[in-house]
């Protein structure tokens, strides 16, 4: 082998190691970039999503609050409801008991009215009867 074409077989072998380590090196690259976009690709994809968890966790928060609000809400009218019934069950029972004593008191006052009634008629018909003895007499 002649001086030229040795040199010219090693260039060739140093061309072709160059070339294939540049290949090497922009696959290395390639792969590295790849990796790092899929990197920011799922990070950012992660942080919507814990945005989106936290924008539902909010969400339920304050749907649970609400909910706690309507239920004390429903508790206190429930109360006041049940109140309200024995205020008005003990009015009612009042007004029974009072029915009651004025119509006793009434019958009582009636029966002493007509007692009285009765006696004032008797103590009349008896002064008629010696008013009309005593014209009789003369």
């Amino acid at each position: 082998m002649c001086p030229t074409q040795a040199h010219n077989l090693r260039k060739q072998q140093r061309l072709a190691t160059l070339v294939r380590t540049k290949a090497v090196e922009r696959t290395e690259k390639l792969n590295e970039w790849e990796e790092r976009y899929l990197t920011r690709v799922d990070d950012e994809r992660r942080r919507q999503h814990e945005d989106k968890m936290k924008h539902f966790r909010r969400v339920v928060s304050k749907a649970q609050q609400q909910e706690h609000g309507m239920y004390e809400k429903v508790r206190q009218s429930e109360y006041s409801r049940t109140k309200q019934e024995q205020v008005v069950k003990k009015l009612n029972d009042q007004l029974l008991k009072l029915r009651r004593r004025n119509h006793s008191s009434i019958r009582e006052q009636m029966a002493d009215s007509l007692r009285k009634e009765k006696e004032l008629e008797w103590k009349l018909q008896r002064e008629k009867a010696q008013l009309t003895k005593a014209s009789n007499s003369f």
